[in-house]
């Protein structure tokens, strides 16, 4: 039997049959993968502990008969227990699972996005709101992704944005000038805060930029703006955002 080793992040699972699931994980040496845990859902099972959703894990994986490898052996790392207590912080970590799971193709590596996933779960873990974790580090995943807005300059004329009438343009990629705006008229207008918000979370690690003071409709503004983006690029609305906005009322 062949086997081999990696480690990653199980982003969801897919029960399938009568005991068995499909793991959806995203590893630090393949990318993103799937691959099948049989019996996982049986009462005895010993893989089960180590294979919840949002758990960093050693796995040891064999050829399966068909496409998807076989998990032979599974250890848990880290657990990111504090995210169950919490159903918003189950709703955020689900959120990102899918996003990330989204913007990335299969075995696509890279160690940053691995990265960016176990930091997010530690800062839902570790308390701080959650809300303002889904707005940063969904922001780090399209940045990964190659799909950052152009927040420095009108992404129409070139021109240095002045504080005064900007909108934000999906479409065209970044934020127009006052002249304009007019050039995409499904743009919406956004404030300077919002954009310096955004500026901070491109510039600032998480530890300072949850730590700047912004009011509440500006932070609003910038949900509302990464979910339009979001929707933009996925061409829908990713299953979990749903859940998240009914947790969130």
């Amino acid at each position: 039997m062949s086997l081999s080793k990696t480690k990653g992040v199980v982003l969801r699972t897919i029960n399938v049959g009568e005991a068995d699931r499909i793991l959806e994980i995203f590893t630090d040496d393949r990318g993103k993968l799937r691959a099948v845990a049989r019996g996982v859902r049986k009462i005895r099972s010993k893989l089960a502990g180590h294979l919840e959703p949002f758990t960093y894990v050693d796995l040891l994986l064999a050829k399966g008969k068909g496409d998807l490898p076989v998990i032979a052996g599974a250890k848990a790392l880290s657990h990111y227990q504090g995210i169950r207590t919490d159903l918003d912080r189950v709703a955020v970590a689900s959120y990102l699972s899918e996003l990330v799971g989204k913007l990335n193709a299969d075995e696509d590596v890279s160690r940053q996005v691995l990265s960016l996933v176990r930091a997010a779960f530690s800062a839902l873990e570790g308390g701080y709101e959650p809300r303002l974790v889904a707005d940063y580090y969904q922001w780090q995943a399209i940045t990964l992704a190659g799909l950052r807005p152009d927040l420095y300059a009108c992404v129409e004329c070139g021109r240095k944005l002045f504080p005064n009438e900007l909108a934000f343009s999906p479409g065209l990629g970044g934020v127009l000038c006052k002249e304009c705006v007019a050039v995409d008229a499904e743009a919406i207008a956004v404030s300077p805060e919002a954009i310096k918000l955004l500026r901070a979370f491109t510039e600032r690690p998480f530890a300072e930029a949850s730590g700047i003071l912004v009011r509440a409709p500006v932070r609003k503004e910038v949900s509302n703006l990464l979910e339009r983006l979001v929707h933009h690029h996925l061409e829908r609305e990713p299953k979990s955002r749903r859940f998240l906005d009914l947790v969130g009322k």
